[in-house]
C-alpha cells in the first residue's frame, strides 16, 4: 500500500515500559510468558516502529532509481470498539510520520480474537487509511475482507503449521493531487479474478477505465476517454502460431497477437494468486532488523504470487514477521517484487519495481490494566502499483 505519512499525533498513552529509540530508558524485556487464552495486548497499549521503505526501479537500458524513506510510527489499541454487528472488536491505529518530511499516514485495521480448538488467531474484517502531505489529507483507502482473514497468533507459535493465504476483499482508493483526482473500486476473488474500475478526472475531462479479469486468464480492457471514442480490448488464452505461443488481443475487428509473457511461458498460471503462511522454527532475527537483528523469535512467512494478464503484471512476495515470545512482533521485512509487461502489443517489459520494507519495534507503552503486552501480527497491507504516490511508481 502506500506509504505517505503524516504528522505523527501525540499519544495519550498511562505509562512507558521501555524504549530503545533517542532516549531510551531501558532495554526491552525477554521472559516468556505463559500461553494465554486472551490477547497479548489491550485497551490503551501502543507500539513503537521504526520504519525503511526501500524501492528500486529499473527500466529496460536505463540505470535503476532507488528511492529509501524512513519513518517512525505509533500504533495504539483501542477496545471495545463497535464495527457493524461486532461490539468487541479491536480497533488498531497506525500513525506514520516520515523523518525528513510531513507526509504521513494514519491506518486502522478492525479486527477480532477468536480460538478454533487449540489454535488462536487474529481475524481482520476491514483496514481503512488516510494519506497526507505537507500534513494536509489527500487521499483514503479501504480494505474490507468479505471473510474475516485470519492472521495464526498462538502463543507461543506452533512451529511448522502452514495454511493458505488467499482472502477475497473490496477495495477503494480515493487521491486529489491537485491537478487531477484518481479514484479505484475493486473488487477481487481470492483467485486473483477481478473487477476494477478506475477513474481519472482532471480539467480536461474524466476517463474511465474497466478492468474485468476471469479466473481462467481471460479478460476484457474498457477504456473512455475524453472526445474519444470507447476502446475494448479482449484478451484471450496462449495459442501456437507457427511455432511460437502467442496470447491474441482483440481490439474491434483487429486481434495483435502478444509474445507470451507468463511465467514460464504457455497458460497463465493456475490460480492466477496463490498465496501460503507457514510458521517456522524459533530462531534469530536477521541483521536487516538493526536494533532487533539477533533476538529469538519466530518467523511467520508468507509466500506467494499475483499474475494479472488483463492489468499487464507479475508479482512475487515474501513477507517475514518475527514473533518474539515476549514481545510479539519485533520486526517485519517485507520484499515484494513487481514485472510490469507491455500486455497489449510487444509482451516486452516496461520496468521493474523492487520494494523492501522493514518495521522494527523500539518500544512498547502499556496500559496499566496489565504487566506486559506483545504487539499483534498483521494482515499483510495491500499495495496498489497502479495507484499514485511517492513511494509507488505511476503506471496509468
Amino acid at each position: 500500500m502506500l506509504r505517505l505519512v503524516t504528522a505523527l499525533a501525540a499519544l495519550a498513552v498511562p505509562a512507558l515500559i521501555a524504549s530503545t529509540g533517542v532516549g531510551a530508558v531501558a532495554a526491552l524485556p525477554r521472559v516468556v510468558p505463559h500461553a494465554a487464552p486472551t490477547p497479548p495486548f489491550a485497551n490503551g497499549d501502543t507500539f513503537e516502529y521504526a520504519q525503511t521503505d526501500t524501492s528500486v526501479v529499473t527500466v529496460p537500458g536505463q540505470q535503476p532509481t532507488t528511492t529509501v524513506t524512513t519513518a517512525n510510527a505509533a500504533e495504539s489499541v483501542q477496545y471495545p470498539y463497535s464495527y457493524g454487528t461486532k461490539k468487541n472488536a479491536y480497533l488498531l491505529t497506525t500513525t506514520v510520520q516520515d523523518t525528513s518530511d510531513a507526509n504521513g499516514e494514519v491506518d486502522q485495521d478492525v479486527l477480532g480474537f477468536v480460538r478454533a480448538g487449540s489454535i488462536y488467531a487474529l481475524e481482520y474484517f476491514a483496514d481503512f487509511a488516510t494519506f497526507y502531505a505537507a500534513s494536509q489529507a489527500y487521499g483514503t483507502q479501504s480494505i474490507v475482507y468479505k471473510a474475516p482473514y485470519d492472521v495464526i497468533a498462538e502463543y507461543p507459535e506452533s512451529v511448522g503449521l502452514s495454511w493458505t493465504d488467499n482472502p477475497a476483499v473490496d477495495y477503494k482508493l480515493s487521491e486529489n493531487l491537485g491537478s487531477f483526482e484518481i479514484g479505484i473500486d475493486e473488487s477481487q476473488q481470492g483467485d486473483g479474478a477481478y473487477h476494477e474500475t478506475q477513474t481519472v478526472t482532471s480539467a480536461s475531462g474524466q476517463s474511465v477505465s474497466q478492468y474485468d479479469l476471469q479466473g481462467n486468464g481471460t479478460g476484457t480492457i474498457l477504456e473512455e476517454q475524453p472526445s474519444q471514442p470507447k476502446q475494448k480490448y479482449a484478451i484471450g488464452l496462449p495459442e501456437e502460431r507457427g511455432s511460437a505461443e502467442v496470447i491474441p488481443v482483440e481490439l474491434g475487428k483487429d486481434t495483435t497477437y502478444v509474445p507470451d509473457w507468463y511465467p514460464g511461458g504457455g497458460s497463465p498460471l493456475s490460480p492466477l494468486a496463490d498465496n501460503t503462511a507457514t510458521i517456522e522454527s524459533l530462531q534469530n532475527t536477521p541483521q536487516a532488523c538493526g536494533s532487533e537483528a539477533g533476538q529469538p523469535a519466530y518467523d511467520v512467512r508468507q509466500t506467494g504470487y499475483g499474475l494479472d494478464p488483463v492489468g499487464g503484471e507479475y508479482v512475487t512476495i515474501q513477507y517475514d514477521q518475527y514473533d518474539s515470545p515476549s514481545l510479539g512482533l519485533i520486526c517485519s521485512v517485507d520484499a515484494v517484487d513487481y514485472i510490469f509487461y507491455d500486455n497489449l502489443t510487444t509482451g516486452a517489459v516496461e520496468f521493474t519495481q523492487a520494494i523492501t520494507d522493514v518495521q522494527v519495534l523500539t518500544g512498547e507503552l502499556v496500559s496499566p490494566d496489565h504487566a506486559s503486552a506483545r504487539a499483534p501480527l498483521r494482515a499483510p497491507r495491500r499495495r496498489a502499483p497502479g495507484s499514485l504516490g511517492s513511494r509507488t511508481l505511476v503506471k496509468i
